[in-house]
């Protein structure tokens, strides 16, 4: 018999036998049979690597009901991390009214409810401060759920079912460093043909005056809101939609729900989401990771705002 001690750099097996025959072959190769009688060279069966991209082909496209199949599973995940959420936020509801008192908690969340959002910004600063306080809460029991899920569904691939790995990829780092520059520029362009369009228009968004309600602003915006939004949009939904959809369509609808999530009283705002939804999908396919994507979102939602801190509030 014949035994493979090990593989040198230049692919050649060392045989372990009588005078140490060296047998060329392919590293990557596999071993069908390898045998040797006495005073004979080893004679082996190397599997070509052409079997290997014969048999690739030979693998079945996802048909009509795969999809199907994929794309209820996609609706009913999504309502069950919806309920998973607000089980969550009832949770942390009661946890607080535990600790705090139930009378404390309920009149917080009582004054924030009793303001509009859009008029938040002309609120006292407690209010606004419990305004940030619970929507950072909000985001959290977003993205939680959606972490959870991967972990019960897959176990230990949960980081790779959500793509949270390293990018390793210079074009994914070369195009996030020209996203720097370029979204301030898209930010500016949007904001004007909003109000060019929609004069009436006005957001929730602004920057508070009150240092600590203006800390609790910038996580919440641009940190939770991109990470829980990047995990569920880019990170559980596309990742879906790409085991059985071709990447095009993935990236088409993993934008589309987005941008619909950004429904503000009308169809224009979720327009001008459409477009940076479409990069931050796009990045996250070129990149492989959940990471490149919520790069690219937190630097847009930083840029937003700082405009917003330098500009006010009607620059959006």
């Amino acid at each position: 018999a014949i035994t493979i001690d090990h593989v040198n750099g230049d692919g050649l097996f060392f045989c372990g036998c009588q005078k140490g025959f060296l047998l060329p072959a392919l590293a990557d190769s596999d071993f069908v049979q390898c045998a040797v009688g006495p005073g004979e060279l080893a004679r082996m069966t190397i599997a070509e690597e052409a079997a290997d991209t014969d048999a690739a082909k030979q693998v079945k496209k996802p048909g009509a009901r795969a999809k199907l199949v994929a794309a209820i599973w996609l609706v009913l995940s999504l309502l069950a991390l919806v309920a998973a959420a607000a089980v969550l936020v009832f949770a942390i509801y009661h946890a607080s009214s535990f600790v705090f008192g139930q009378v404390a908690i309920q009149q917080a969340v009582d004054s924030v409810r009793q303001v509009p959002v859009k008029s938040m910004d002309s609120a006292p600063q407690s209010v606004q401060r419990r305004f940030f306080v619970l929507l950072n809460v909000l985001f959290f029991c977003l993205g939680a759920p959606v972490l959870l899920a991967a972990l019960i569904g897959v176990g230990r691939q949960w980081r790779q079912r959500l793509a949270l790995v390293v990018c390793d990829r210079k074009p994914a780092k070369i195009t996030l460093a020209l996203l720097f520059f370029a979204m301030p520029a898209y930010l500016i362009v949007a904001s004007a043909m909003i109000k060019y369009f929609y004069p009436g228009f006005t957001t929730w968004f602004f920057v508070p005056e009150d240092p600590a309600t203006m800390a609790l602003s910038f996580l919440a915006v641009v940190i939770m809101a991109p990470l829980a939004e990047e995990l569920l949009f880019r990170g559980w939904i596309f990742g879906g939609l790409c085991k059985a959809f071709a990447p095009a369509s993935a990236v088409f609808v993993t934008t589309l729900l987005f941008a619909l999530a950004h429904g503000d009283g009308g169809m224009l705002y979720p327009l001008a989401v459409f477009v940076p939804g479409l990069v931050l999908t796009l990045v996250r396919y070129w990149s492989g990771t959940v990471w490149a994507g919520f790069a690219a979102h937190a630097t847009y939602n930083a840029w937003a705002w700082f405009l917003v801190f330098a500009l006010g509030k009607d620059f959006v």
